[in-house]
């Protein structure tokens, strides 16, 4: 199958798990045996070095970002760039001529990318949506509801109808999206078993060491967090230490090293293999995000390495949890956080081993690449059959 993937980022460079899920699936497609063309953005372009090369696919950088994130990229109008890059789709369709369309995130490169669809002879498309960030990233459902009462439901409203096929990450994305397209698929992001070591010491040290993956921002509730284990920290006697990885385009992680720097690291310069390695010797991971998560790639991660989660477990990132793979508090509650720690470290050495043992398993059954990549060929050969797809849930 030959497929031009479309998407505003592409990795190295990336915001969070849209774009690197977008830069794994290629890889599978890829390993697969499917041709793949990626079209992105050259957003960040003079960063890339060398890795571009080392794909079994093709990438071209070439496209405009006019905005994204609450900045602007380019001084040059939006029409403009929308029409800019609606010219080298249409020009990269003519010239790789591809089976399907896949596309990602478009928010920044504009949704005049859409009328490459319905020009005569145009390949059919699905979509990825991995949340809503597809009209403005880092938005709450609520404020985006609010959003398209403005200009952006006009959008919207000539967006919707053109949507006919789509891969959701979540049943939860599904639902919030409110999309009807012809062919839907709920396919959950997929881990590879060898990146992530498993945990095998449940004992606990003098130093409790505790991890955070994911974007430093508010509205993932890392700043919840800290004051939780602040006063935990001065309540209990325990020393509790945290390291973050991740990223702020905001300076929120200066913020957190001035406000928290005597217990909390933001580790810097750390790729995710590496990342990955580490997981198993920390001794239990946090997923507080405040807003409603499309699913929290890094909460299976941390699972998968088997790590005791500590979890608010909002919008997606609820769906793996089946009773027996992550403690799960009230999200805006500092005292059911601390309670829920406290209950876990009071218990460690007799819980925390069946608990990463669950969590594990449960990631290896539901989210291997043989599970992720059947689902999404299943998916893709559908749109092209013009056969309704079945849901993998």
């Amino acid at each position: 199958m030959k497929i031009l993937v479309v998407s505003n980022l592409f990795p190295p460079e990336y915001i969070g798990g849209y774009e690197l899920a977008c830069r794994d699936t290629v890889d599978v497609l890829a390993n697969a045996g499917h041709i793949c063309h990626v079209l992105t953005s050259d957003f960040g372009i003079q960063d890339i070095g060398e890795s571009d090369k080392n794909t079994p696919y093709t990438i071209e950088r070439t496209m405009l970002l006019h905005h994204s994130w609450g900045s602007t990229h380019t001084v040059v109008p939006f029409d403009a760039v929308q029409q800019h890059n609606l010219g080298l789709l249409n020009e990269a369709i003519e010239r790789v001529r591809p089976q399907i369309i896949y596309l990602w995130n478009l928010y920044g490169l504009g949704w005049r990318l859409l009328q490459a669809l319905d020009q005569a002879g145009a390949p059919p498309a699905t979509f990825h949506f991995m949340d809503w960030s597809v009209m403005a990233y880092q938005r709450t459902f609520r404020k985006f509801l609010s959003s398209l009462r403005g200009r952006e439901s006009v959008i919207w409203a000539d967006v919707r109808p053109k949507i006919r096929n789509a891969i959701f990450i979540s049943r939860f994305t599904r639902q919030q999206l409110n999309l009807s397209p012809k062919h839907t698929s709920v396919i959950y992001p997929y881990l590879r078993a060898q990146d992530i070591p498993e945990k095998r010491d449940y004992h606990l040290g003098d130093t409790i060491k505790t991890v955070y993956i994911g974007q430093i921002e508010p509205h993932k509730g890392i700043f919840f967090l800290c004051e939780a284990l602040k006063t935990y920290r001065r309540t209990s006697g325990r020393d509790i230490q945290l390291d973050v990885y991740g990223l702020s385009r905001t300076g929120k992680d200066v913020q957190l090293r001035e406000q928290f720097g005597d217990f909390v690291s933001v580790m810097t310069n750390v790729d995710r293999s590496s990342l990955l390695q580490r997981l198993a010797g920390y001794d239990l991971g946090f997923f507080p995000s405040l807003w409603e998560e499309p699913f929290g790639i890094a909460q299976i991660e941390m699972m998968q390495a088997g790590l005791p989660v500590i979890s608010t477990g909002r919008g997606g990132s609820g769906e793996v949890s089946d009773g027996r793979t992550i403690l799960l508090y009230q999200y805006d509650s500092q005292q059911a956080l601390r309670d829920l720690l406290h209950g876990l470290l009071s218990h460690y050495e007799e819980t925390a081993p069946t608990l990463g043992a669950q969590a594990r398993q449960y990631v290896l059954q539901h989210h291997s690449v043989a599970h992720y990549q059947a689902a999404l060929e299943e998916h893709l050969q559908q749109v092209l059959n013009k056969v309704p797809a079945s849901s993998t849930i």
